[in-house]
């Protein structure tokens, strides 16, 4: 009887343990980010340009321009030269250096290839069309919109404003509009105008006294144009909406939007905080179609990011993720010390920088 009993316990000690181990083991892998444990180094340093595109990453470095597809696998697509510089949106890619202008697609097709009449400054592109920004020999600015092919549709004098941005919108991309700055009266002003260039046609303008613009973004059918004191949206003919109120964000600055199942979510984190000012990032605020809510963050960071269903919030060795909706943070180890957040990519990848150098690591799923 002694024994049989001696037996038992063993046989319970056994899987007491096996069932400690396996539990041990669902733990880890709950904090440890999906995808495995190591880092995956990218070959270009984190002052070379990049951008998210089609779930992997654009990047230009060494004078050519790379796209690493979702599975980690680089793949030269175009050589740019040493200052080239290029724009991602949607399925196209447009790049330019000096008066070089190229239209590329999401595999890497160059369908559009040619010179224009003037160095250009940066060009943008759509889901219909491509518009890049010259400055003639005298100062002179133009815009010129051509199809993905190159076909001419409109071009647009835009005198000796200063342009800060352009970017398509609407359905299909077929509308345009310009930020411009004054800087030249009494206060600076942002000039703001919507183009249907099929259409050669200026929908709407305005002027926005002792304000500056310093980005605009598609929510729904409105433009949302943030300056350092509000958010506020237009409509395609530059009229401030009725049906959505000013937000105050001054003291607050944007620091990553994202367009979710037709809408569009903001995040914005105070303005001493995180970049360039060294400061660590204790709380943020999450603006969206169905309020502004307010994190706090579980310790504080060096970034925080929006992901494709919830929030990530990056601290050196470790990753705060909340669900869109939840202010409720879970932690999950990092597999590597993290300087700085360079993108999140829709697939939910980060891109890092440590130690000089730049990876990507995979986010835990929401």
């Amino acid at each position: 009887m002694r024994r049989r009993a001696q037996i038992a316990l063993r046989r319970f000690i056994v899987i007491a343990v096996i069932i400690a181990i396996v539990l041990l083991g669902v733990y880890i892998a709950m904090r440890i980010p999906r995808g495995g444990s190591s880092p995956q180094a990218l070959a270009f340093a984190p002052g070379d340009p990049y951008a998210p595109f089609g779930g992997g990453l654009l990047y230009a470095s060494g004078g050519q321009l790379y796209f690493v597809n979702p599975k980690g696998v680089p793949r030269a697509l175009l050589p740019l030269g040493e200052d080239g510089r290029f724009y991602a949106s949607g399925r196209m890619i447009v790049a330019w250096r000096g008066v070089q202008i190229y239209v590329l697609n999401a595999d890497g097709d160059i369908l559009y290839n040619d010179r224009m009449d003037a160095p250009i400054q940066f060009a943008r592109i759509g889901a219909s069309y491509a518009a890049a920004l010259t400055v003639g020999a005298d100062g002179t600015r133009r815009v010129d919109v051509i199809t993905h092919s190159g076909v001419p549709v409109w071009t647009i004098d835009a005198g000796e404003t200063d342009m800060l941005d352009m970017q398509f919108f609407g359905a299909q991309d077929l509308r345009l509009l310009t930020v411009g700055l004054d800087a030249m009266g009494a206060a600076p002003a942002s000039l703001v105008a919507a183009y249907e260039p099929k259409r050669y046609e200026v929908t709407g303008n305005v002027t926005l006294y002792d304000q500056i613009v310093y980005k605009a973004f598609q929510r729904g059918n409105n433009l949302m144009l943030i300056n350092s004191v509000t958010m506020t949206a237009y409509d395609y003919r530059c009229v401030e909406s009725s049906a959505i109120q000013p937000i105050t964000v001054y003291g607050w600055q944007a620091r990553d939007t994202r367009a979710i199942t037709g809408d569009s979510v903001s995040l914005f984190t105070p303005t001493a905080s995180g970049g360039d000012s060294g400061a660590p990032i204790r709380q943020a605020r999450l603006i969206a179609g169905n309020g502004d809510t307010l994190l706090r963050l579980p310790a504080p960071c060096v970034d925080i990011r929006l992901g494709s269903r919830g929030v990530y919030a990056f601290e050196r060795n470790t990753v705060y993720a909340a669900r869109y909706g939840s202010t409720a943070f879970t932690a999950h180890a990092l597999p590597a010390p993290i300087d700085g957040v360079l993108c999140v990519t829709d697939g939910d990848r980060a891109v890092v920088s440590s130690g000089g150098g730049v990876f990507w690591v995979d986010l835990p799923a929401l």
